[in-house]
């Protein structure tokens, strides 16, 4: 005879099973959902290259990535702090913090990158373009709104609710960007006088970055005037004025030194009337000689070492010094006065000679480079003038940095 209580109590032990099933169903259904829910505080609107932008090849924010090979640039638009990064197998070369951006430098090849924050969640994002060594990328973040707002200072008056979010916005960047600097891992003191702050940043990001060499790797195309002097062992001197124009480039060696590698092409013209002009020519007296048009090509190759010394961000200072191989080219127009008929002589000639280059120079924004130098020579002897002379050269002019 069937027994009601015993199909009540068979009932019964399935019943926490179905319940325990719903449990695990919810639970599923939850974890498939996480990176979707953990990812909708951060959204990227828009990634693009930036062709003109410099930032990433230029010698005073440019960083070397762990192949030795000048990293890729992404400046990553956005109001918020505290991301965490993570490049993968690729790696993070270093972070910075810039005003309203946050500079990323990666190496060239990256293909994905992942930005996580406590509040906002995690993003993984591949990029719709490939990353190339050495140029500069934009990043526009989209994030949900957080604002951290720290009680006014006391004793001043009016400060309003947004200069309290901006006094910590400018906190929060002081503490990102002096994560690269610090030796021991933590942030510098506040400009308040606050205690100090760990950095927003992963410390994993800039610990296993390489350190950045010191580096002076340019080039640079400008020119001048120039102001060349012939001086000759018998009192015999000329001057002729004139412009050069010259491009080199800087090879760094070890620290700050240099060596500056060159070439400059220097044209001058000028008539002389004066005695020691006339010195030059032992052919002709100096009382038939009325004037003497010096007009002179030289082709300089400029091989000197350098020293540059940064005054800030903006400012260097440098000094150089060395060798220079110069071939010239003179040619001698002479107007003279024989059995009283005025005529006039031309007399050419070329060679090879060495001197030296020595000067100062100074780098503004690093972007133009003022130079001012003086090029003494050595005596040596040219068939077209009686005597051995001595070429020297003083220069200033303006070149443009790249």
């Amino acid at each position: 005879m069937h027994n009601p209580r015993n199909c009540l109590s068979f009932a019964s032990f399935f019943q926490p099973h179905q319940t325990m099933k719903r449990i695990l169903v919810t639970i599923l259904i939850i974890l498939s959902f996480h990176p979707l829910l953990s990812a909708q505080g951060i959204a990227v609107e828009s990634f693009e290259l930036l062709p003109t932008d410099l930032t990433a090849i230029m010698r005073e924010t440019q960083e070397i990535d762990q192949n030795g090979e000048v990293a890729a640039l992404i400046k990553m638009v956005t109001t918020q702090t505290g991301f965490v990064l993570d490049g993968g197998m690729m790696g993070i070369v270093k972070t910075k913090q810039d005003v309203a951006e946050l500079w990323i430098y990666v190496p060239h090849g990256i293909r994905r990158i992942v930005i996580k924050h406590q509040q906002l969640g995690q993003l993984e994002y591949y990029f719709p373009i490939p990353i190339e060594k050495g140029r500069t990328y934009k990043m526009v973040l989209t994030t949900d709104e957080l604002i951290t707002i720290r009680r006014p200072r006391q004793g001043v008056e009016g400060d309003s609710l947004a200069a309290a979010v901006a006094r910590q916005q400018a906190e929060d960047n002081l503490a990102v960007g002096q994560t690269g600097k610090s030796t021991d891992g933590q942030a510098g003191k506040q400009a308040d006088g606050q205690a100090e702050t760990p950095s927003a940043l992963s410390p994993s990001d800039n610990s296993s970055a390489p350190k950045r060499p010191y580096r002076h790797k340019h080039f640079s195309f400008g020119g001048g005037i120039l102001d060349d002097r012939l001086t000759g062992e018998n009192e015999a001197n000329a001057a002729s004025l004139g412009f050069y124009v010259k491009a080199d480039y800087d090879l760094s060696l070890v620290g700050p030194l240099s060596i500056r590698p060159g070439a400059r092409f220097c044209y001058n013209t000028e008539e002389n009337e004066h005695a020691g002009a006339k010195l030059f020519f032992s052919d002709y007296s100096s009382d038939q000689i009325s004037s003497i048009r010096w007009t002179n090509s030289y082709f300089d190759i400029p091989l000197p070492l350098a020293l540059n010394f940064r005054l800030g961000r903006n400012f260097a200072v440098g000094l150089y010094g060395g060798p220079m191989l110069c071939f010239g080219q003179t040619r001698n127009t002479i107007s003279y006065s024989s059995w009283s008929t005025s005529t006039t002589a031309e007399i050419s000639s070329s060679g090879f000679y060495f001197m030296l280059t020595c000067g100062l120079t100074l780098d503004l924004f690093n972007t133009v480079r003022i130079t001012a130098g003086y090029d003494p020579g050595t005596y040596y002897r040219q068939s077209v003038y009686s005597q051995k002379i001595r070429r020297s050269c003083l220069h200033a002019g303006i070149s443009i940095l790249f």
